[in-house]
């Protein structure tokens, strides 16, 4: 087999079907082509438009590579996949792209058919402990020991039919999968263990043969790029899509859903129930968000969109200077750049502006004895806040360690969600945490959180910031286990004081979820107007904490 070849054993009846008649449409191209040498030798000859011919492309992944494609550095190019299907022997990243402008990449399905990153396996036996004992479904895979203990997240149960998920996440506690011969197991542990006989397990399969990278689709540093009519049916563990550091970046009509049974090219005996095994989409520290227009994403196993900055944790102060830590080896804030502040008690004094930045070692003992006591995700504080930075500001705050600053230049403003299809999935549609945005006419449904999140998340996750100049208008909500939220998680646990969020308009939704369908918690400036929020029980419909509003009809 060539580095990338097209598939043959399996597609050979539809190569045979397509020579039948290769002008139908929907015929694919039968051709030995490696799209990926494809690619390299039309855009080093100085080509700016690159059509690939339609076809089936069962990809081998050379040694030394955790990518298929990889496209850096390219500006004004167009690659146009012709509606081709790109199936990943090896469960890694299909695209990473870095430091492109005005990009776009269209037409394409990814997927990592032939070793799934996930397995479906029925309930077979239940104990008295809600324990439960699982047989794989023919078609799917069976990990090994080393898969098992490599990464199992999230562990779901599904109805018989798969069209209800009924237990979203069985994690923590002791969460455990052991191998009790070829196709069973034993699952174990667990908060959450709802499950019964005849509802079907399903939970991730790691790559451990060789170093791989997590998202079906990543970029970094990208401006201006456009990804249209990309459709992902399955994630080597992470998002369907992720970009970092982005700069107004398009996703038009992308998806990330199950595989349709007949577009499957390996023979299962029971449909797949799961899409994505993590976020469907995620944004970090953009300088101008995304576009999301027309997507749908459903049946993954997290949020589907999620667009923020990262806090900066204040480890000390002296007068104007800060002493800070990052999640990552970077600061996340220059000179010159305005920060939202939030201290442990929910405050959020005014923005403040950066002098200067320079680093400061590292993190003293004591100092990461401090941040062990604060709730951050478990495991990791083990991974974060390896580095220090002393950071000046223009004016003097009162910071106590354990506030956080976050950049407003870094956290995915001007972002916008509109015309889109979320849901089911066991999380959220919407977790939003950047200013100067749009939500509009989207669809949500089966959602097992709340539909639409605007919030802050210092902790556990330091994930920010405030939400200002918002419009979440015209959207259709119902069967989520939420509505709409406009809140955040402080520091110290306090609910956010009243400023945090500013002029968020929120118009012409329908709502319809337990109570309450609209939430709002520490904001300014709101507006609230010709919604239709209804409850499934009988609660109240609104409610307002720390958030006076200037319009409510």
């Amino acid at each position: 087999m060539t580095r990338l070849a097209l598939l043959v054993s399996i597609c050979v009846p539809l190569c045979a079907h397509c020579g039948e008649n290769p002008a139908a449409e929907g015929a694919r191209e039968c051709v030995p082509l490696d799209p990926v040498a494809y690619i390299e030798t039309h855009l080093a000859a100085g080509e700016r438009a690159v059509v690939v011919p339609r076809g089936d492309y069962r990809l081998a992944l050379p040694e030394g590579r955790t990518a298929y494609f990889r496209l850096i550095g390219l500006a004004d190019v167009t690659i146009d996949f012709s509606g081709s299907r790109l199936w990943g022997e090896t469960k890694t990243r299909m695209f990473d792209i870095a430091h492109c402008t005005n990009l776009v990449v269209r037409n394409v399905t990814i997927d990592y058919p032939f070793d799934l990153p996930f397995t479906q396996a029925e309930i077979v036996e239940v104990d008295a402990e809600k324990n439960w004992r699982v047989k794989v479904v023919p078609g799917y895979p069976c990990p090994d020991e080393a898969q098992l203990a490599a990464r199992i997240w999230p562990v779901q149960a599904y109805s018989a039919d798969g069209e209800r998920i009924v237990n979203p996440m069985r994690f923590r506690d002791g969460i455990r999968i052991e191998r009790l011969g070829p196709d069973e197991y034993r699952i174990s542990g667990g908060i959450d263990r709802r499950g019964e006989v005849g509802d079907i397990a399903v939970w991730s399969v790691a790559e451990t043969g060789r170093k791989t990278v997590i998202a079906a689709i990543g970029s970094r540093g990208c401006s201006g790029c456009l990804f249209e009519n990309l459709t992902v049916h399955s994630t080597p563990f992470g998002c369907g899509f992720v970009e970092f550091d982005a700069d107004g970046n398009i996703y038009r009509n992308c998806r990330l859903d199950r595989c349709p049974p007949e577009d499957d090219p390996v023979p299962r005996a029971m449909k797949r129930l799961r899409s994505g095994n993590h976020d469907a989409f995620n944004s970090r520290g953009a300088f101008r968000g995304p576009t999301l227009d027309g997507c749908r994403l459903a049946w993954h196993c997290d949020d589907c969109v999620n667009i923020s900055g990262f806090y900066v944790l204040v480890l000390g102060r002296e007068g104007r200077a800060l002493r800070v830590s990052p999640l990552a080896s970077g600061l996340p804030i220059d000179p010159g750049d305005t920060c939202q502040i939030q201290t442990p008690d929910g405050g959020c004094p005014p923005d403040a502006t950066v002098v200067s930045c320079a680093p400061d070692g590292e993190p003293t003992a004591e100092e990461k004895a401090f941040v062990a006591t604060l709730p951050f995700w478990p495991g990791a504080r083990d991974s974060w806040f390896r580095k220090a930075f002393r950071v000046e500001l223009g004016e003097e705050a009162a910071l106590p360690p354990g506030s956080v600053i976050i950049s407003n230049r870094r956290q995915g403003n001007g972002f916008v969600v509109r015309n889109c299809d979320f849901g089911p999935n066991r999380a959220r549609a919407l977790q939003i945490k950047a200013s100067d945005g749009l939500i509009e006419n989207n669809r949500m449904r089966g959602l097992e959180m709340a539909a639409i999140d605007v919030t802050s998340e210092p902790v556990p996750f330091m994930e920010g910031g405030c939400s200002r100049n918002v419009a979440i208008i015209g959207n259709d909500i119902e069967g989520c286990g939420g509505g709409i939220v406009v809140s955040g998680v402080t520091p110290g646990g306090a609910p956010l004081a009243a400023g945090a969020h500013r002029d968020i308009r929120i118009a012409g939704n329908r709502v319809v979820s337990p109570a309450p369908a609209l939430k709002v918690v520490g904001c300014t400036g709101l507006v609230v107007e010709d919604n239709d929020f209804r409850t499934t029980d009988n609660g109240k419909a609104v409610e307002f904490v720390n958030s006076p509003t200037s319009l409510l009809r």
